[in-house]
């Protein structure tokens, strides 16, 4: 029967920290309440650890157990089950919510509950409910310290219709659970929430691997998938196999539907494309692909992943007006890896590349990486850059662009850093035959783990060209849960740690170099530095080499050797320095900066802006990077963006002569001559302020009452009379002043301007020289 609210029962909260790693190395059984559990010969569970949560009150008598702990998190089961709760003789750990219910025990003990996406590892520090109770039995069973977890009960399976979480009242006997009486009639409860739950699940078994503990599903005829099964049978009833490790059962594949209209011929190119809830996308993304201008050599493989939307009928439009189209459907839905396993066993293509369904290509993009493996057997893979856009089925040729994904050439050691190889890759079919498919456990890595496998021994090309435009979605694998991004990146390395390294934290510490410069390094960079100085540019190829001898794959030499490029006119070999730098040390902004530089030389100015506002954004008063930005907008007629920029640098950095040049000489073009004239007179008077004395100015600037003005400097009385708004009344009010101290002086900036090439100031000092002159002259 439901049990009403209670109004305070006995128990306390007491500290968790006595549990931590009390059973290290053990095994425990994590008991879910699905109706499985009726199915089973649980005489087992007296002999294990076991963890049971929420009503499983309900089955203490019928399964002849008590749980070693109990767990509870949902408030509407705490609430209605006050009494049971406190009955049970285990350590009980709830909700911080339900903590109103009870009196201090000390087998009481409340979890803070944290809104944010982790595995928790201490839950003194709260702990993630995870959309299940089953998440947080995992997160404490790690903290107890068991190195393996067995799942029973969790069937993950339900019949209640209605929004996830939502609260309903039951009505009837249950058919969830292992009890009828479970939530019966009258009981409030909350509708699951399968998508997070196993999400959750996923983070959980991420965490476990990464951390060497191992987690099974011997749940009987369970739907729950994230997990290796397990015999129940085998693992807890067979004393022969008690101390044997499990034995995974291997499910089979869902069922898939095959729509193939297609005509049966030599294809170059087979490009999978993985469809869930992708509707508003797969239009445009056959669109694209038939765009190609190698498409009468290319099959498309659409994997309709379980998607309850409208993808199926858009595609059969498509296979009737075109006949390279396959179209295959699985009810259940698959991780976006397995889909593309499913579509390689069916490619008929010498070549695979995965179209992702939002992303988008440059016309001849798939005709251009095909060449590079035309052209050289020993390539297993091609990749490119891409542009980025926030703009949804956006092409590529008018789509906004936000930003470029410029990726480092091909390093084997470098690839355990970080996926360079970007979102369109194009390989060889025969890798999968030599190296397998896709592993499927993962939900945003599987491409990543697939490149390490098979980077060991094959070579990968970077053609360093933008041919792709990339979505950069928040609600994409990668983006949507950026730790389990994390975690699944960090597994994929675990598995292929090259020789020599014991530890992933080992490797990256490797290959995190800091930008450290020791006497021997400092002496190298000063004999290079004075070898270009003197254009000796040899002797710098030579130091370079001793230098990189001493101190391999350090930025700073790498760096150098790109600035040589870039003397010598070698602009992709100084690029591709220039990058390999920036991915050894992403923040070593002279290396970026350069490589800006050296992309500009090769015509990819966009690509060059965007660079340079990466590092502005990050580091907003780099002078370097403000300087040539401004010069390259410039240049792409984006007057007012670079404007504004200069000035912005210009705060920062108030006596820099380029951004004062660039300024005057930009109002000067387009007839602002005011403004012009007082960025040219800042120049020649080293006025450090200048932005304050063009306020001052705009405010019909005049000397104060009490002000000597006779008593002035020249260099004051110069700037005061370049600076009025009308310079023949200023010095008719100022007469006293024109005298030949100040002809002198402004003899002295007519030959500064002269040295400067500024003809405009020229004209109108001497014609101030010759006002002064007369004056003098009328004097005497």
């Amino acid at each position: 029967m439901k049990s009403k609210p209670q109004g305070v029962a006995s128990g306390n909260p007491g500290p968790m920290e006595k549990y931590h790693n009390i059973h290290a190395g053990k095994r425990c059984v994590i008991i879910g309440n699905g109706p499985s559990l009726n199915k089973m010969d649980l005489s087992f569970l007296k002999n294990e650890f076991t963890i049971a949560t929420n009503r499983i009150y309900l089955g203490f008598e019928k399964f002849d157990f008590v749980p070693s702990y109990y767990v509870c998190v949902n408030p509407l089961v705490i609430s209605q089950s006050v009494n049971e709760i406190m009955a049970i003789p285990s350590p009980k750990f709830l909700s911080r919510s339900g903590e109103k219910f009870f009196k201090p025990n000390s087998k009481l003990h409340f979890l803070d509950s944290l809104n944010q996406w982790i595995f928790s590892e201490d839950p003194n520090k709260g702990i993630f409910e995870g959309w299940t109770v089953t998440y947080v039995c995992m997160q404490l069973a790690y903290y107890f310290g068991f190195s393996e977890i067995f799942l029973i009960g969790v069937d993950h399976n339900y019949t209640a219709e209605g929004k996830p979480n939502q609260e309903v009242v039951a009505n009837g006997q249950d058919p969830n659970h292992f009890s009828p009486e479970y939530f019966n009639t009258g009981t409030h409860w909350h509708l699951p929430d399968l998508d997070r739950s196993e999400q959750g699940y996923h983070l959980a078994n991420l965490f476990l691997k990464n951390h060497n503990r191992s987690i099974y599903d011997a749940t009987l005829e369970g739907k729950l998938t994230e997990f290796p099964k397990v015999d129940y049978r085998e693992v807890f009833l067979n004393p022969a196999k008690k101390d044997v490790p499990p034995e995974v059962i291997n499910l089979p594949l869902p069922d898939e539907i095959v729509i193939d209209n297609s005509v049966d011929r030599p294809y170059k190119i087979s490009a999978i494309t993985s469809t869930f809830r992708g509707e508003r996308f797969i239009k445009g993304c056959l669109d694209d692909l038939e765009a190609q201008s190698i498409a009468n050599e290319m099959e498309i493989i659409v994997i309709d992943s379980g998607s309850e939307q409208n993808e199926k009928s858009i595609v059969a439009d498509y296979q009737t007006r075109f006949d390279n189209i396959v179209y295959i459907r699985t009810e259940k839905k698959e991780t976006v890896y397995a889909a593309w396993n499913r579509g390689i066993k069916h490619a008929r293509g010498k070549y695979i590349t995965n179209a992702n369904v939002d992303d988008r290509h440059q016309a001849y993009a798939l005709e251009k990486l095909s060449k590079i493996l035309d052209g050289n057997e020993k390539i297993s893979l091609v990749y490119s850059d891409v542009a980025i856009t926030t703009q949804e089925n956006a092409n590529f040729e008018t789509g906004q662009i936000t930003g470029y994904y410029l990726f480092s050439d091909f390093d084997r050691l470098r690839m355990y850093k970080n996926c360079y190889i970007g979102p369109q890759p194009l390989w060889r079919k025969s890798l999968h035959d030599k190296y397998g498919y896709f592993d499927p456990f993962y939900t945003s890595a599987g491409d990543y783990e697939f490149w390490l496998r098979i980077a060991k021994t094959e070579e990968f090309y970077h053609l360093a060209e933008t041919l792709g435009l990339y979505l950069n979605s928040p609600g994409s694998a990668e983006h949507r849960n950026q730790q389990v991004s994390a975690m699944e990146q960090f597994h994929a390395v675990s598995k292929h740690l090259p020789e020599g390294y014991k530890t992933v934290e080992e490797l990256r510490s490797s290959l995190d170099k800091k930008i450290t410069l020791n006497d021997k390094m400092s002496e190298y960079i000063f004999k290079i530095g004075d070898y270009f100085k003197d254009g000796n540019f040899p002797l710098v190829l030579d130091t370079l080499q001793q230098a990189q001898t001493e101190f391999p794959n350090h930025p700073v030499l790498i760096n150098l050797r790109g600035m040589l490029f870039i003397r010598t006119e070698r602009y992709e070999d100084a690029r591709k320095e220039f990058a390999s730098a920036q991915a050894i040390s992403s923040s070593y902004l002279p290396a970026i900066h350069n490589h800006a530089i050296s992309l500009d030389y090769l015509g990819r100015t966009k690509e060059a802006i965007v660079l340079l506002e990466m590092i502005l954004k990050s580091v907003p008063n780099y002078l370097p990077a403000g300087k040539s930005i401004v010069k390259l907008l410039n240049k792409t007629k984006q007057g007012i963006r670079a404007i504004d920029i200069a000035k912005k640098m210009l705060e920062a950095a108030p006596h820099d002569y380029e951004l004062k040049c660039f300024l005057a000489d930009y109002y000067g073009a387009n007839n602002d001559f005011f403004t012009a004239t007082h960025f040219y007179s800042s120049l020649l008077a080293e006025i450090p302020d200048f932005f304050e004395i063009q306020e001052q100015i705009f405010n019909n600037w005049l000397p104060k009452e009490s002000e000597n003005p006779n008593a002035l400097p020249v260099l004051e009385k110069f700037n005061r009379i370049v600076n009025s708004n009308d310079v023949v009344s200023f010095l008719q009010e100022h007469e006293t002043w024109l005298d030949e101290d100040l002809r002198q002086f402004v003899i002295t900036k007519i030959q500064e301007a002269k040295a400067l090439n500024l003809h405009e100031v020229v004209e109108a000092l001497s014609s101030l020289k010759e006002f002064i002159e007369h004056y003098i002259g009328q004097k005497k």
